[in-house]
């Protein structure tokens, strides 16, 4: 398991996410997707699942997209859609198929809208600065032939890849206090988290004897006495993450959604009624006829990728549908460039701020920070060769 974790969860494969990328995540989410198509069935349907999906997906990937913090959301330019490109695309509501676009305004990768046939309009992109050969392949290999069972190997898998879609960091310390006041002070100084009351009960019996009944029999009355009392102070901050490996998950996400998309029309050229999905499975309805079309069209072997039928399996009460949403506004970022000479002069750089009317007192903060300065020059300088090795 460390050698898979330490394999994918690792420097070289960790994007840097801006406000405007976490933004636009909120905004037109990718994930999974479950629920009916046109109607909820209550009653148990038969489901053409894949084998190990989410590790199909993984293994397909041929490069990890990594983003960096300069790389942002451009109106699209008409460039060739590039498969481990992000794109905001547009498409008919009332036409198109809700397994591949959410809403109006999706957001996916080019690795799904190069592989379909489907109406769509492309509004903005965001290219990353770096493509990683990906190591999925492989990974998968040493671990299926490790000696551990199927069922933790495919655990281990699914495990790291829902690590990877970690979006926030969340932490939660409680202490503990006989003194409410107490406790209320510690809570008003940091004012927040909520205070919790617990008790320590003692149960007492007595029996009351009627000495008027000539038969007396005892009754037996309990009360209940609190013998002490803790008061629990627990405070929870939680925080979006600025970096991480979301937009690897994302794309399988993507991967996913175009397999289930290519299961549904052979079931669909098949002339069998597709009911709605479940993440990775297409629910039919389970008689004779279906199963004989399922074998005879699917790979039912015991591989990878391939497929299988389950019964008895039901639909989520939620509906699969292309909602009508807007596109999000995306803030035009202007970059003003300037020849330097010498970046690792302070003097020159000094010499452009004040040339660019700043005035004297953030000059003078600039020179306090000037070492920081020539850091982030470095950094958008290399970002810059980056950049320009790419387009050639």
């Amino acid at each position: 398991m460390d050698a898979f974790y330490n394999g994918l969860i690792c420097h070289e494969h960790m994007s840097t996410y801006n406000n405007q990328t976490i933004n636009i995540e909120n905004l037109l989410p990718i994930g999974p997707k479950s629920g009916y198509f046109t109607e909820h069935v209550s009653q148990p349907l038969m489901g053409i699942d894949s084998r190990k999906a989410y590790t199909s997906d993984f293994m397909s990937i041929e490069y990890f997209p990594v983003f960096n913090y300069f790389d942002i959301w451009q109106e699209y330019d008409n460039n060739k859609i590039e498969d481990y490109t992000q794109y905001i695309v547009k498409v008919d509501p009332q036409s198109a198929n809700p397994i591949l676009f959410s809403g109006t305004y999706s957001r996916c990768y080019g690795y799904k809208l190069n592989r379909i046939r489907e109406k769509f309009t492309v509004m903005c992109y965001k290219k990353p600065s770096n493509l990683v050969p990906s190591n999925s392949r492989s990974l998968v290999k040493n671990l299926f032939n490790s000696k551990l069972p199927t069922d933790l190997k495919k655990f281990i898998v699914n495990k790291n890849l829902g690590l990877i879609e970690k979006k926030k960091n969340k932490k939660s310390v409680c202490k503990a206090f006989k003194n409410c006041n107490e406790a209320l002070y510690y809570q008003t100084k940091l004012n927040k988290g909520q205070i919790y009351s617990i008790n320590e009960e003692e149960t007492i019996f007595t029996k009351d004897i009627s000495l008027l009944d000539l038969n007396p029999s005892p009754t037996i009355s309990i009360k209940k006495k609190v013998k002490d009392t803790l008061h629990i102070l627990c405070v929870s901050k939680e925080e979006n993450l600025t970096n991480g490996f979301l937009p690897i998950k994302e794309l399988i996400y993507d991967i996913r959604d175009l397999k289930n998309y290519n299961t549904y029309k052979k079931l669909e050229a098949a002339k069998i009624q597709v009911f709605g999905i479940k993440t990775d499975s297409l629910m039919i309805a389970n008689t004779p006829k279906n199963v004989k079309v399922v074998r005879d069209v699917f790979d039912l072997s015991d591989k990878i990728g391939n497929y299988k039928i389950e019964r008895n399996k039901f639909l989520i009460n939620s509906e699969i549908k292309c909602n009508d949403n807007e596109l999000p506004k995306i803030d035009r970022i202007n970059v003003r460039e300037h020849n330097i000479n010498n970046e690792y002069d302070n003097q020159e750089l000094l010499s452009i701020m004040k040339d660019k009317n700043i005035s004297s007192s953030r000059v003078s903060y600039l020179e306090l920070v000037r070492h920081r300065l020539v850091k982030i020059i470095r950094i958008l300088y290399s970002y810059h060769h980056i950049t320009n090795y790419a387009k050639i």
